[in-house]
């Protein structure tokens, strides 16, 4: 990394100042930046934000945070909430949300949207509209973010037809950028039926329109049109995206963010465990969940046997499935025969816990499974509006976000 412009600047000092500066958060980053020239253009420089985001990656404990979405029922349309909570393992028993007005009081951006994806701290944000292809993408460390362009023409509201447009973040080890993957499905309204899906990829940082992929399978990620996020249906694992096929059940789309292009991953078998049946009742018990485990793409099963209710978890090794483990959720009995009033989130934090977000009636709480330790910790979260006002046919979700000072 070489700043010529500060001759003044000797090379042992620019080392320094980089060493020091990328092992800060992002926030104070973000102030240093006013401080002189040599630091704006440090700080914005790409190789720079590399830098502080490989820090982060060894410094999960020190730069993570949750970010919790929530459905909200207003009078003009559904949209959401999202709270920030700050955690570590050091914490107990409560964690405090705090909600990211800034977030939900922009009606020019961020109103009737929702997170499609989320890698390192970078948001994608996809609008619920049926008649546009409108994504954002946002830094949550830095508060900033950019529209993308459109690649396609808008819907008119008297065509017949309708697309909905979903955006998938992913990361290039070799370029060290990040790219968006945008799937388009188009249905026609009359009959509600499948006519066409096409897949562009967008660079961040390079690119200044989309670029079409013309070979891919036929396939559409599960949205909020379609899927109810009882878990993420998909997930990026060192510069791969995982996606449950919409358009195939079961079935499990990879992209290849550095070559661009499409494999199908056969699902494993079926869950099968003596004396337990596959999902509670009235919860869709199909296979619905995709994580990662300990750098491998795993996939979740809801099992219950109506006295406990926990997770079936497949893991991919060397494009084998092997059923690893079999987690039973400490809820309480009397819950389990309740579980229309209780809803789940699953997800798996930087240091490779299983995190389970549940919802019980007007209460919400995280609980943590370590596999080392194979050991539970649970947290309530305090100041979420969690009554009436909660959109009913949407759920809460779940990211953990990595503190990164990526300039978009």
């Amino acid at each position: 990394m070489s700043f010529s412009k500060w001759a003044s600047v000797d090379l042992l000092s620019q080392e320094i100042f980089v060493q020091i500066l990328s092992k800060l958060p992002a926030k104070s980053l973000v102030r240093f930046k006013c401080v002189s020239e040599f630091f704006c253009y440090l700080i914005v420089d790409h190789s720079f934000a590399d830098l502080h985001r490989n820090w982060s990656l060894t410094l999960p404990s020190s730069r993570m945070s949750i970010l919790i979405s929530l459905p909200i029922c207003v009078e003009d349309g559904r949209l959401r909430w999202h709270y920030t909570i700050n955690y570590s393992e050091e914490n107990q028993g409560i964690l405090h949300a705090n909600r990211l007005r800034y977030i939900d009081d922009d009606g020019n951006l961020f109103q009737k949207v929702y997170i499609s994806s989320s890698v390192d701290g970078l948001i994608c944000f996809c609008t619920y509209s049926r008649l546009g292809d409108a994504i954002a993408i946002h830094n949550l460390s830095t508060r900033k973010h950019i529209s993308l362009p459109s690649s396609i023409p808008s819907v008119g509201r008297d065509s017949g037809s309708r697309m909905t447009a979903f955006g998938l973040l992913g990361f290039d080890s070799v370029s060290r950028r990040y790219k968006v993957l945008k799937s388009v499905h188009y249905t026609n309204r009359s009959y509600n039926r499948h006519v066409l899906v096409k897949h562009w990829v967008f660079t961040l940082g390079v690119d200044k329109s989309w670029r079409e992929i013309h070979s891919s399978p036929a396939f559409h990620p599960c949205t909020c049109f379609n899927n109810h996020f009882y878990f993420r249906t998909s997930v990026h694992i060192d510069g791969i995206i995982y996606s449950l096929n919409s358009l195939n059940k079961g079935e499990i789309v990879t992209f290849d963010v550095r070559v661009e292009n499409f494999s199908v991953t056969p699902p494993p078998p079926p869950a099968t465990i003596p004396g337990l049946v596959e999902g509670p009742a009235g919860v869709d018990s199909g296979r619905s969940g995709l994580v990662e485990v300990d750098g491998r793409l795993a996939i979740v099963d809801l099992i219950s046997d109506n006295l406990r209710y926990g997770m079936a978890i497949w893991i991919l090794e060397e494009l084998a499935w092997k059923k690893q483990y079999l987690i039973f959720i400490p809820i309480p009995m009397q819950e389990i025969h309740d579980f229309n009033k209780m809803i789940l989130f699953v997800a798996t934090n930087h240091v490779g816990e299983i995190a389970v977000l549940v919802r019980r009636n007007i209460c919400l709480s995280i609980l943590f499974y370590n596999f080392r330790r194979q050991s539970w910790r649970k947290f309530e979260i305090c100041k979420l509006p969690l009554g009436s006002s909660m959109y009913p046919k949407l759920y809460p979700a779940m990211y953990f976000i990595l503190d990164n000072i990526f300039v978009l």
